[in-house]
């Protein structure tokens, strides 16, 4: 089975019903909207194929389920609310600002509203890296593959028929690979596991703010890495929970939560680099569990632990202990980074030891919901390495000196 027949297959009436009905649009509203939408994407994909950002597409295909229908997407717990999420995170890191773009462009062409168009196309991105990673795209052939399905749709995608129906619209060569001449299973949706019109916004994080606030469940943690994993944690450092630990560490007024914000990727960089050995990430992974009661059952963090002086407390002991693993000379990243902050190196010091446990929970979470070992954990980590200094808050960057 070629990839056009793989797509259509996968996305057929009862697939694009489904969606549909989460996304809160009747099925000709959905089909109309997946016909322009998924070319657009699939294009968008193959033009970054061809970048150093190919390799962050990679590992998000490496990372996702291997989805066997639509409908089994959306009947695993949470599944649509999932899918919406890994979407909204993976869009801007993937397609940068062609994803904002692509949206409104379908909106218009497939005249449908514009935040039924964009649930639609959060949902359909991870479903068709999936795809993707079912047709044999890896880091190795992310660049060729995608290269020789751009243009494939260019016609667009045509009705959504059914397996065996006519391809129409499709252009270029129809790329095969072994093992995909199985039509895959895409039994009917139950009513029980969507709502029409409703997308279940899920657990959020009330200290955190942004893209990360969002509790993903164990898919959509797992599809996180690259830049759509740094946008997650920059998210759940976000907002009143960057208040709150910036002000526990005792920075005051407005510098509290630029203090936190520009703490994590002094941190990240430390992890980073203590991961550069399989001991030394297995060494993180070991430490992650005495830090996995601060994060929530959806993946997120536990900020009610900082009204707490007694957890507070425990927390800080923690990553004192912490630290001394990450930095072997403590003292001059906390006198440059409280110098930067306007603060004090103590002030900095507690702050750091504060959100290291925080931190370290987080990535133990990422880590087990892909089900990493030290390799594969070193390996996400690694791909951090570069995009750090993006984290930093306008006017902080001397802090990139902490980074190198």
């Amino acid at each position: 089975m070629n990839f056009t027949e793989l797509l259509h297959s996968f996305f057929d009436e009862p697939a694009t019903t489904a969606l549909g009905r989460v996304a809160g649009l009747d099925s000709a509203a959905a089909r109309r909207a997946l016909e322009t939408g998924l070319p657009l994407q699939l294009d968008a994909l193959a033009a970054q194929a061809g970048t150093p950002g190919g390799a962050h597409i990679a590992e998000a295909i490496d990372s996702l389920p291997r989805f066997e229908s639509v409908q089994g997407a959306l009947h695993e717990p949470d599944g649509a609310q999932n899918l919406q999420q890994a979407g909204e995170l993976l869009m801007p890191a993937l397609l940068g600002d062609r994803g904002g773009d692509l949206t409104r462009q379908v909106g218009e062409q497939a005249g449908v509203d514009a935040g039924g168009a964009g649930r639609l196309m959060q949902m359909s991105l991870p479903l068709l890296l999936s795809l993707l990673g079912r047709f044999g795209v890896t880091a190795g052939n992310v660049g060729s593959v995608l290269g020789g399905l751009r243009g494939t749709l260019a016609g667009g995608l045509g009705a959504v028929a059914g397996v065996g129906g006519a391809v129409a619209g499709l252009t270029g060569p129809g790329l095969s690979v072994p093992g995909l001449d199985v039509t895959p299973d895409v039994g009917a949706v139950t009513p029980a596991a969507v709502t029409p019109g409703v997308v279940n916004p899920g657990a959020v994080n009330p200290g955190a703010a942004g893209l990360g606030a969002a509790g993903l469940g164990a898919a959509g943690l797992a599809a996180l890495s690259g830049p759509a994993l740094l946008e997650w944690l920059r998210g759940q450092f976000g907002g009143k929970t960057a208040d709150a630990l910036g002000a526990a560490a005792g920075f005051t007024g407005g510098a509290s939560g630029r203090a936190a914000q520009a703490t994590l990727p002094v941190l990240l960089n430390a992890f980073v680099q203590r991961a550069g050995t399989d001991a030394g990430a297995q060494d993180l992974l070991d430490r992650s569990a005495a830090s996995a009661d601060l994060i929530g059952a959806d993946g997120t963090l536990n900020t009610r632990v900082l009204t707490d002086p007694a957890e507070t407390a425990r927390i800080e002991g923690q990553g004192r202990g912490l630290l001394g693993s990450l930095f072997p000379n403590l003292d001059p990243v906390t006198g440059r980074l409280g110098s930067a902050l306007g603060g004090s190196g103590a002030s900095a010091g507690r702050l750091l030891a504060l959100m290291a446990p925080m931190l370290l929970g987080l990535l133990g979470a990422r880590a087990r919901a892909g089900g990493l070992n030290a390799a594969s954990f070193r390996g996400l980590l690694g791909g951090l390495d570069g995009h750090l200094t993006g984290l930093l808050p306008a006017g902080l960057g001397s802090l990139g000196a902490l980074l190198g």
